[in-house]
This record gives C-alpha cells, structure tokens and sequence, in this order.
C-alpha cells in the first residue's frame, strides 16, 4: 500500500517515518486512486492529523527494504493525459549529464536537470530526467567513481513516461527514489549477468532536454498590448509572460477535443481506430485532450487564446478521461471553468 501525507499530518510525522524502519501506525484506509499510483493495491493509506506512528526497533529484517514493480524497457507505455501509475525500472548507468538549467514553457523560471542514460541487458537504452531537487541530490561524482571499479546498476522508481521528438524518456521528480548498487535481489542477478569487463560511466552532453523545453534565456514578461504588436514570425520559439484574468469562454464554448497520442493534433474517428489530421503522423491512437477557447485582458488590450492540455492539466487536477468518464458535459460556463480549477 502506499500512502499520503497531507500538510497537517506531516509537521508530528516526518521525524518519525523513515525508510528502512519499522513503525506501529494508526491511519485511515481508503479506495485507491485512479491516477498516480505508485504500487498495485485496492487500498491506500491516509495519514490525518490523528495518525500516529510508534517505532518498534528490532524488527527491519522481518520487512521488505524497499517495494517496486519493474517494468522492462519495451513495455514503457506512451504518455497520456491518464497517468495510472509510477514506473518503476532497472538497468545499468552508462552515462549521466552534469546540473544543466532549462527553461520549459510551461513554467516562468529555469529549471535544473539531470540526464541518465540507464541500459538493460539486452542493450536497450532509457533517458531518465531528474528535475529540480532530485536532480541535486543525485550523486553523480560518487556514481563515476564507483563505475571505475564495477558496473553500477540502479533500480529507479516513481518515474513518469515523457515524449521527447518523438522518443520515450522517463521523468523523476518528488516522486522518483532510486538504489544504486543495493544488496537487493534484482540488483544482485543483473550484476551477475554482466560481463567481466567495466566501461567507467560517460559524460553525456544533451542537445535538448526535451518534455516542452530548451536551453534559452528566461520569459520576458510583456503587456497584453505589447505582445499584440509583435511579429509572430520573428518571434517564433520565443518565451513570454503576461498576467491576465480570464473574462469569457469563445463561442462554440467547448473544451475538450480528439488528441492524436503522437503529435497532439486533431484526431478523427476512423472505424475501430483513430486518424491523425496530419497526413504526415502514422499514428492510429487518439484521447480527449483540453483545448478551451477564452479571452483575457489585463489591462491594457483584449485577446483570445486557447488553454491547452500541458498548462491547463498543470493546475488542474482532473483528467480530460476521468471527466469525459463522469459524463461532464462538453459544453459548459465561465462558472464551470473556474470551478473545474480549482
């Protein structure tokens, strides 16, 4: 099962709770969540302002270390707007990137990343990209000096999958925990597997960090007014910011549409499969993704936009499926819109 810790439950709890230790706890067990899961159980643990936790030292080698469900390479799935679950994965480091900061578009400042290149043992390759904290804290000088002697294998859990031109990478934010080089079983046989001869971990050096992003110069923040006076061709890729209120929803007052998995764009029913609107996209996959038309102003000048589905499922936490599945009509209000993100 696996838990979680609100705001109010974790100021007398998080000096207690520590991995690897034993704890006799009291909480609440509720339905398991559709989205976000990080292990395969009917149940979930909800900590509350009552729960309490008492250690019971003595007792770590009757309980599991730790608890993960690999997935092999192949089997990682493409990204959609329904996350059921973390990934959890294993393989050997063969290459990690140095702190590189990027700048995303969905985000007004720089993040700082981290690449790993993790190899299974059939020789297939996966990009795992650290964000922010997780990033720091991943020991890369120790990594390169431990390969120099032996293989380092890592087992990675919490990730996401990602899209980047194209190809699958997994994302590890708050969520993601790795071992590296653990006393654990599957860490053990994938040693065992190896070969004899040890290549040192390589430095590997990323054109693009990909997931909606790039190395550039930060957002500049414009008004309205101004941002309407641009060129849009000679400021292609080019980042700004501009605080608005959204004031009314576009005529049609629709908010979601048929995504094609690949590259987002129109998707049509094409009998038991869907068909991308881009000739060019061989993909026969499509989902409902959000696209609300709005107008905004702030200020200075009116103008309309679409809300996405990266920064509209950024601040909302309801899935374009789980709301399609709840029957929410595919017309609704200005009311509605602000009720659905909150």
């Amino acid at each position: 099962m696996y838990a979680q810790l609100p705001p109010e439950a974790s100021e007398h709890l998080k000096d207690v709770l520590e991995e690897g230790k034993v704890s006799l706890m009291k909480f609440m067990c509720n339905q398991l969540e559709s989205s976000f899961r990080t292990v395969e159980s009917p149940y979930m643990i909800q900590f509350t302002r009552y729960s309490t936790a008492v250690p019971q030292p003595g007792l770590e080698d009757a309980y599991p270390y730790c608890t993960y469900n690999l997935l092999p390479f192949p089997g990682i799935p493409r990204p959609t707007s329904n996350t059921p679950r973390f990934l959890d994965v294993i393989g050997q480091i063969t290459a990690l990137s140095d702190i590189i900061p990027v700048q995303s578009m969905y985000q007004p400042q720089p993040s700082d990343t981290r690449t790993i290149i993790l190899t299974d043992l059939m020789g297939n390759e996966i990009k795992i990209l650290l964000w922010g904290a997780r990033a720091h804290e991943f020991a890369a000088e120790d990594v390169r000096a431990a390969s120099i002697e032996s293989a380092v294998v890592a087992i990675f859990v919490g990730t996401l999958p990602k899209m980047s031109q194209g190809v699958k990478l997994l994302s590890g934010s708050s969520a993601c925990r790795w071992y590296i080089n653990e006393d654990l079983p599957e860490i053990n046989a994938f040693h065992s597997s190896l070969g004899k001869e040890v290549a040192p971990v390589a430095v590997y050096a990323p054109i693009d960090q990909g997931i909606g992003a790039s190395i550039c110069e930060p957002p500049v923040e414009m008004t309205f007014k101004q941002l309407l006076a641009l060129d849009p061709l000679d400021n292609l890729g080019k980042p700004f910011i501009c605080k608005v209120t959204i004031t009314r929803l576009g005529s049609d007052q629709r908010w979601w549409f048929l995504s094609c998995v690949a590259c987002h764009k129109t998707a049509y029913v094409n009998g038991p499969r869907f068909r991308c609107s881009d000739q060019g996209c061989s993909s026969v996959g499509g989902e409902p993704a959000y696209s609300i038309c709005t107008f905004a102003t702030d200020g200075s000048a009116e103008a309309e936009f679409n809300v996405l589905r990266e920064s509209w499922q950024n601040s909302n936490r309801q899935t374009t499926s789980n709301l399609a599945a709840a029957k929410v009509s595919r017309v609704f209000t200005i009311q509605r819109f602000a009720t659905l993100r909150r």
